[in-house]
């Protein structure tokens, strides 16, 4: 049996940042673009709806107010969580090939690996199957604590239902994210697997992961700590830097911004905190989404796979 490279497959993103620094710059300045225009999107369409709700919640006074205004500042939000949506469902797959692309295709370099194709695509499917199977899996669990709690009012009366309000969702909270992380683990080759074969194969990482998870939940939990330290490190420097440029305290602009609009928000400190967290995109991206295509690379061949061909793009699924 193929081991999982764990150190290999958990420096991936530092590697990949120190031989291609040229796609590093790229990916950091992609991180800074984003960040602003969605940051100045906000501002424009949806702030001030933004800093009324967040007034009334800090005053306490949200679940008391008149119900017709909050749901009038609630649909004033909808336009901005339906672009926010849409951009997600269509930048998440470029990343994700991106990241497959800079290790099983490393010389189809191109723009810092970011493409949109066939490869993008067959990635946008499968993040709508898992999708799609998660909310399943919700509205199911929704489904069971409403029987249980029936059955429990109906058998125990009121006490009964009382402390099954409680035992069942905790329950259900610890078996989430236990299998969340069973499931998340399992089905962690199916970016690369789906990028490498072309096509859509929300599944057959199973095979592939069979009899490895210890060392595979290893691999991302090192990768993890070391993005959580990187993002600490970073935020260390981007609050001293706004506390430099803000001359004093930063907190309350970092933290309490002015959505009201673009020139209240990009203010001195908030622009010294967020050129730098922006762009340790260039860092974070690859520590966490590379190791399981340097996983996927070192198994595949036993299991007859590719590590990266070619196919047609209408051939979609597996």
């Amino acid at each position: 049996m193929a081991e999982v490279p764990v150190q290999e497959a958990a420096f991936t993103g530092f590697r990949v940042v120190w031989e291609r620094p040229w796609a590093a710059a790229i990916w950091a300045g992609v991180g800074l673009v984003t960040s602003v225009a969605f940051s100045s999107f906000i501002t424009l369409t949806s702030g001030p709806a933004v800093m009324q709700l967040m007034q009334m919640q800090q005053a306490g006074t949200l679940a008391t107010a008149d119900p017709v205004r909050t749901l009038g500042l609630l649909s004033q939000l909808l336009p901005m969580y339906g672009v926010l949506l849409g951009f997600d469902l269509l930048f998440y797959p470029v990343l994700t090939a991106a990241m497959n692309r800079a290790v099983l295709r490393p010389k189809e370099d191109g723009f810092g690996y970011f493409r949109l194709g066939g490869d993008e695509w067959r990635q946008l499917l499968l993040l709508l199957i898992y999708a799609g199977l998660g909310l399943g899996a919700y509205v199911v669990a929704i489904v069971f604590v409403v029987i249980v709690a029936a059955v429990g009012v109906v058998a125990g009366g009121a006490g009964a239902a009382g402390i099954i309000a409680v035992l069942i969702p905790a329950m259900l909270i610890v078996g989430g994210i236990c299998g969340a992380a069973v499931l998340g683990v399992r089905l962690s080759l199916s970016s690369a697997l789906t990028y490498a074969t072309k096509k859509v194969n929300p599944f057959g990482s199973w095979a592939l992961t069979r009899g490895r998870f210890w060392p595979l939940l290893g691999t991302y939990l090192l990768a993890l700590f070391m993005a959580l330290i990187v993002w600490l490190l970073v935020s260390a420097v981007s609050v001293a830097a706004a506390a430099i440029f803000g001359g004093g305290n930063p907190f309350p602009t970092l933290f309490n911004p002015d959505l009201t609009s673009p020139q209240s928000y990009f203010v001195p400190a908030r622009i010294a905190y967020l050129a730098p967290t922006a762009m340790s995109s260039a860092l974070l991206w690859p520590l966490l989404m590379t190791p399981a295509a340097t996983i996927y690379r070192r198994l595949a061949p036993a299991h007859g796979l590719p590590t990266g061909a070619n196919g047609s793009i209408s051939d979609v699924f597996a």
